[in-house]
């Protein structure tokens, strides 16, 4: 079986590499993930903090969502702000059971996408209240930074149920 998880940087990405995780969730089965303004006002907020704080020279923001039309939207709106996307390339998983809370990905699609998008450094979007999955996505940032010797506050900006 091939591995599950992706490697997590042992180094720091650099001192001017903005690096930012998103991770959007839907609880509505009929919302197909097409509208990203939340995520797109919050990427803005993000990146605009991080760049009062440090000179940015490269901009990654890691992409973590149930929806692949977040996923599609997110890229490109990243994109335009200059920024490399980074998502998971390849699903395996393909949700038929008719239960979309986790949109069609799920199982070992999660955990890769997790793993992957705990590699950012300097900031997290995503529902920082209720949604477990993004609490410990924070968590990982931090322990992650924390293993490199990077110090600071990460920026977070909250994103509302959908």
């Amino acid at each position: 079986r091939p591995h599950l998880l992706p490697n997590v940087a042992e180094t720091k990405l650099g001192a001017n590499v903005a690096s930012i995780a998103i991770h959007s969730r839907h609880i509505d089965s009929q919302n197909d993930g097409s509208d990203t303004k939340q995520e797109e006002a919050c990427l803005r907020r993000v990146l605009s903090t991080i760049k009062s704080q440090k000179t940015v020279e490269i901009c990654a923001v890691y992409i973590m969502a149930d929806r692949l039309a977040t996923i599609n939207s997110l890229t490109k709106f990243s994109q335009y702000l200059g920024c490399r996307a980074i998502s998971l390339q390849q699903y395996t998983y393909e949700n038929k059971s008719g239960l979309n809370e986790h949109g069609p990905f799920g199982k070992d699609d999660f955990i890769k996408d997790l793993a992957l998008v705990s590699n950012a450094e300097d900031g997290v979007i995503g529902d920082l209240e209720i949604s477990s999955s993004t609490l410990l996505l924070r968590e990982m940032i931090e322990y992650n930074n924390r293993k490199k010797g990077i110090t600071g506050r990460i920026v977070t900006c909250p994103l509302k149920r959908k």
